[in-house]
């Protein structure tokens, strides 16, 4: 699967996300970190100030996944930094991942013309997705993810 994060799936999976990546998006944008961290998750890019061969080198690299714009805006955030931490969002895309599937075992089950069966649903999902049909009904029955409750710090007495 290949989805792209979108600001809604950001607000709503932003307790999933490394602070890393959080701070990637601020400075280039969903659709530019997206592509960084498809391409490089779970990797250190080494960046380059653009001034020597190397660098030049390091820069191309950057630019040629997020543009030359964003790439400037990383090397000038970095401030001489010689790498960056490229997070796998693994959790994110998990739950993305998860969300499709609730939504097409809805879509699937529920249409108005010819609505499949659950086993059948789940075995086409389960093919689609290259998991087991176990884990089908085990995302489609579980609930989508949500950020912890946050703690009240003061109470009041009463």
């Amino acid at each position: 699967m290949d989805k792209k994060i979108n600001e809604q799936d950001f607000a709503d999976l932003q307790h999933l996300l490394p602070p890393m990546f959080a701070e990637i998006v601020r400075l280039i944008g969903l659709d530019s970190a997206y592509l960084l961290v498809k391409n490089y998750g779970g990797t250190t890019f080494k960046v380059g100030k653009n001034k020597n061969k190397q660098g030049k080198v390091l820069h191309f690299a950057l630019a040629e996944v997020v543009g030359e714009d964003n790439a400037c805006k990383i090397e000038q955030h970095l401030g001489g930094q010689r790498e960056l931490n490229i997070p796998k969002c693994d959790a994110v895309l998990r739950e993305l991942r998860n969300r499709e599937i609730r939504r097409e075992y809805d879509e699937l089950t529920t249409r108005a013309q010819y609505p499949m069966g659950t086993m059948l649903a789940a075995q086409n999902l389960a093919r689609a997705y290259h998991l087991t049909q176990r884990r089908i009904f085990d995302i489609v029955n579980a609930p989508p993810s949500e950020p912890p409750a946050q703690t009240q710090l003061w109470t009041m007495a009463g």
